[in-house]
């Protein structure tokens, strides 16, 4: 997925994780790179719906572990950098 965001292919992605994540909604490694996905796809379009995505996807991650909230953040707080955005809370 990682490797078709950086080649542009962002509606792609979206067509083949999004289904994924909707099919596991307790896997966290799935919520969270869907999360990844939409919020960078959001930042780079500035689309305020993908990014309403992207937070929903961030929630079922830190839900499916909470043990691994830090890393839920973390990501979010580093694609917000990454945009030159102050790190908000979604």
């Amino acid at each position: 997925a990682s490797l078709l965001l950086k080649v542009g292919q962002d509606d792609r992605v979206m067509q083949i994780l999004r289904p994924v994540a909707d099919k596991y909604p307790t896997d966290f490694s799935v919520q969270l790179e869907c999360a990844k996905m939409y919020h960078y796809a959001a930042m780079k379009r500035k689309d305020r719906s993908l990014f309403d995505l992207a937070t929903k996807y961030y929630e079922r991650a830190a839900k499916a572990n909470r043990f691994k909230a830090g890393e839920v953040n973390g990501t979010f707080a580093e694609i917000m950098s990454m945009f030159g955005e102050p790190v908000r809370r979604p």
